[in-house]
């Protein structure tokens, strides 16, 4: 009876103290202004609605985009780091004329004027975590260019 008392107290203790496993859940990065959500739905609706409203106060259509009309989406990869800072953004899917830039630098703007993240927890450590991220590429109306109409030279009759 003393060897199943003790095996039983042996157990208990063992898994008391154990350790948590390593891919116990992980808390998700926090944007700026997001602090304060906790629900994992809300968390992530408020990083992309942050990053969506940066994106569209922020982005400057490049030159040669515009020229050549140039419409999409441009997939970007980056770091949200231990520290909070938005870190190794890179570009994914181009879609060419400077888009895949405009993407990198907007990502690199965001540390200045967004500051920094609530990192990602496990283990009640902080963490990296990578994200990815579409960014659309829409021509306004403002800035569509339309071909002036050429009319071919008609000889002036005398």
């Amino acid at each position: 009876m003393k060897k199943i008392t003790l095996c039983i107290a042996v157990c208990f203790l063992s898994n008391l103290f154990a350790q948590q496993p390593k891919n116990s859940p992980m808390s998700l990065p926090k944007a700026p202004t997001c602090e304060t959500n906790t629900d994992k739905d809300n968390i992530h609706y408020c990083n992309v609605t942050v990053l969506n409203q940066f994106t569209k106060e922020h982005l400057k259509y490049p030159k040669k985009a515009l020229k050549d009309s140039l419409q999409g989406m441009v997939i970007v990869k980056f770091n949200i780091s231990a520290t909070g800072m938005i870190e190794n953004p890179i570009v994914h899917k181009d879609l060419g004329g400077g888009c895949g830039a405009e993407a990198i630098r907007l990502l690199k703007l965001s540390n200045k004027l967004l500051g920094r993240w609530t990192p990602a927890y496990q283990n009640g450590k902080a963490i990296a975590i990578q994200y990815t991220m579409p960014i659309r590429f829409i021509i306004p109306r403002s800035e569509v260019i339309v071909p002036p109409i050429v009319q071919p030279e008609v000889p002036v009759k005398q």
